[in-house]
């Protein structure tokens, strides 16, 4: 396939997902019966930014994500129910994050992470994730390990 092709309909995915996540933003919200100004407040944000948010113009990061989870009283997991029907491609990639995010250590992690309170700290966290999780997947793609010696047992 066309490399600007691709690139094209990768673009158009994305902001395909990010309009979804901003409507699921918008459901929780208006289910729990605070506007944009109440809820922008809470996060330091002005009504615009949520708005921005909410109709996909911008990206919700996990950080923000566990903020809005924690003032409108929902589980992070709750954010991605309905996303696959929003979204009118790749269902089963929605199924997958829904599915990580019901782990407890991933549960963990976000709740840790929405505790810290500092974005440039929780950035750098997720850099560092990022690139574990990318040397250990090239790791595994790269090579299979080598099968470790027989262990001599003392007589």
């Amino acid at each position: 396939m066309n490399k600007d092709i691709t690139d094209l309909k990768s673009r158009e995915r994305v902001k395909e997902l990010d309009a979804a996540a901003g409507a699921s933003l918008r459901r929780l919200r208006l289910a729990k019966g605070m506007s944009q100004t109440v809820l922008g407040e809470a996060v330091g944000l002005t009504f615009q930014q949520i708005q921005k948010y909410e109709k996909g113009s911008n990206r919700i990061s996990i950080s923000r994500l566990c903020q809005f989870s924690e003032i409108l009283d929902f589980s992070p997991v709750q954010f991605f129910e309905n996303l696959d029907s929003m979204t009118s491609r790749e269902p089963d990639a929605v199924a997958r994050l829904m599915t990580m995010m019901s782990s407890p250590q991933i549960s963990s992690v976000v709740e840790n992470l929405s505790n810290i309170g500092d974005d440039v700290l929780v950035a750098k966290i997720s850099a560092l994730i990022e690139t574990v999780a990318g040397e250990r997947s090239s790791k595994r793609k790269d090579y299979s390990p080598a099968p470790r010696p027989a262990r001599k047992l003392a007589s």
